[in-house]
Protein backbone atom coordinates (compact mmCIF):
# COMPACT_ATOMS: atom_id res chain seq x y z
CA UNK A 1 0.00 0.00 0.00
CA UNK A 2 1.37 3.35 -0.98
CA UNK A 3 1.43 6.63 1.21
CA UNK A 4 -1.18 8.28 -0.35
CA UNK A 5 -3.13 5.06 -0.24
CA UNK A 6 -2.61 4.79 3.08
CA UNK A 7 -3.71 8.44 4.16
CA UNK A 8 -6.64 7.97 2.25
CA UNK A 9 -7.16 5.24 4.32
CA UNK A 10 -7.03 6.63 7.30
CA UNK A 11 -8.96 10.13 6.52
CA UNK A 12 -12.17 7.79 5.95
CA UNK A 13 -12.09 5.59 8.64
CA UNK A 14 -10.72 8.58 11.24
CA UNK A 15 -13.06 11.40 10.17
CA UNK A 16 -16.97 9.83 10.04
CA UNK A 17 -18.97 12.71 8.64
CA UNK A 18 -21.75 14.51 11.59
CA UNK A 19 -24.94 13.58 10.70
CA UNK A 20 -27.26 17.04 9.06
CA UNK A 21 -28.54 19.61 11.79
CA UNK A 22 -32.04 19.68 12.37
CA UNK A 23 -31.50 23.59 11.22
CA UNK A 24 -30.35 22.36 8.38
CA UNK A 25 -32.98 19.91 6.96
CA UNK A 26 -35.72 22.44 7.70
CA UNK A 27 -34.05 24.89 5.60
CA UNK A 28 -33.11 22.75 2.89
CA UNK A 29 -36.81 21.91 3.19
CA UNK A 30 -37.49 25.45 2.70
CA UNK A 31 -35.08 25.77 -0.26
CA UNK A 32 -37.11 22.81 -2.05
CA UNK A 33 -40.54 24.14 -1.86
CA UNK A 34 -39.09 27.40 -2.96
CA UNK A 35 -37.28 25.60 -6.22
CA UNK A 36 -40.78 23.52 -6.87
CA UNK A 37 -42.78 27.27 -6.91
CA UNK A 38 -40.07 28.39 -9.42
CA UNK A 39 -40.42 25.25 -11.64
CA UNK A 40 -44.56 25.18 -11.70
CA UNK A 41 -44.74 29.05 -12.10
CA UNK A 42 -42.31 28.54 -14.78
CA UNK A 43 -44.18 26.08 -16.17
CA UNK A 44 -47.82 27.66 -15.94
CA UNK A 45 -48.97 30.45 -17.26
CA UNK A 46 -49.11 33.48 -14.70
CA UNK A 47 -50.22 36.24 -16.27
CA UNK A 48 -50.20 39.05 -13.73
CA UNK A 49 -46.30 39.40 -12.50
CA UNK A 50 -44.62 42.50 -11.04
CA UNK A 51 -41.20 43.11 -12.49
CA UNK A 52 -39.38 42.96 -8.69
CA UNK A 53 -41.18 39.33 -7.98
CA UNK A 54 -40.30 38.11 -11.59
CA UNK A 55 -36.38 39.41 -10.58
CA UNK A 56 -36.51 37.93 -7.04
CA UNK A 57 -37.78 34.62 -8.25
CA UNK A 58 -35.21 34.14 -10.84
CA UNK A 59 -32.44 31.53 -11.05
CA UNK A 60 -29.81 33.53 -9.76
CA UNK A 61 -31.36 35.01 -6.90
CA UNK A 62 -32.80 31.83 -5.97
CA UNK A 63 -28.84 30.74 -5.99
CA UNK A 64 -27.98 33.83 -3.90
CA UNK A 65 -30.48 33.32 -1.37
CA UNK A 66 -30.14 29.49 -0.86
CA UNK A 67 -25.83 30.50 -0.56
CA UNK A 68 -26.71 33.46 2.08
CA UNK A 69 -29.06 30.93 4.16
CA UNK A 70 -26.97 28.24 4.16
CA UNK A 71 -24.39 30.30 5.64
CA UNK A 72 -27.24 31.79 7.84
CA UNK A 73 -27.55 28.23 9.33
CA UNK A 74 -24.30 28.02 10.33
CA UNK A 75 -23.38 31.24 11.42
CA UNK A 76 -26.57 30.72 13.89
CA UNK A 77 -24.79 27.34 15.03
CA UNK A 78 -21.64 29.01 15.87
CA UNK A 79 -22.76 32.15 17.38
CA UNK A 80 -25.25 30.66 19.83
CA UNK A 81 -28.79 31.01 18.30
CA UNK A 82 -31.64 28.63 18.43
CA UNK A 83 -31.87 26.10 15.86
CA UNK A 84 -34.64 26.03 13.57
CA UNK A 85 -37.26 24.45 15.51
CA UNK A 86 -35.30 23.95 18.66
CA UNK A 87 -36.89 21.70 20.96
CA UNK A 88 -36.61 24.31 23.30
CA UNK A 89 -38.30 27.24 21.95
CA UNK A 90 -42.18 26.63 22.31
CA UNK A 91 -44.62 26.71 19.68
CA UNK A 92 -46.26 30.02 21.35
CA UNK A 93 -42.44 31.68 20.98
CA UNK A 94 -41.68 30.65 17.41
CA UNK A 95 -45.71 31.15 16.15
CA UNK A 96 -47.83 32.73 18.48
CA UNK A 97 -45.78 35.79 19.54
CA UNK A 98 -44.78 37.03 16.01
CA UNK A 99 -48.37 36.14 14.96
CA UNK A 100 -49.91 38.33 18.09
CA UNK A 101 -47.20 41.11 17.52
CA UNK A 102 -48.00 41.22 13.61
CA UNK A 103 -51.90 41.58 14.50
CA UNK A 104 -50.56 44.81 16.77
CA UNK A 105 -49.14 46.34 13.88
CA UNK A 106 -51.08 49.27 11.79
CA UNK A 107 -51.81 48.24 8.71
CA UNK A 108 -50.01 49.50 5.58
CA UNK A 109 -49.89 53.45 4.88
CA UNK A 110 -51.54 54.42 8.61
CA UNK A 111 -50.14 54.94 12.12
CA UNK A 112 -46.40 57.09 12.60
CA UNK A 113 -45.16 55.63 9.00
CA UNK A 114 -47.17 56.70 6.39
CA UNK A 115 -45.90 55.81 2.44
CA UNK A 116 -45.39 58.84 0.77
CA UNK A 117 -44.74 61.68 3.03
CA UNK A 118 -41.20 63.41 3.47
CA UNK A 119 -39.85 63.22 6.76
CA UNK A 120 -40.67 67.22 7.46
CA UNK A 121 -44.73 66.04 7.04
Amino acid sequence: MSSIESSNASLSVGKRMSRPSRSLKVYLGIVVALVATHIVLAVLPVTHVMQAQSALSSWPAVAAFTLLGLAGVWLAGKSGFAGMWDEQVSSWQRLGLPALLLRRLPPPGEGPLRLGEGAGG
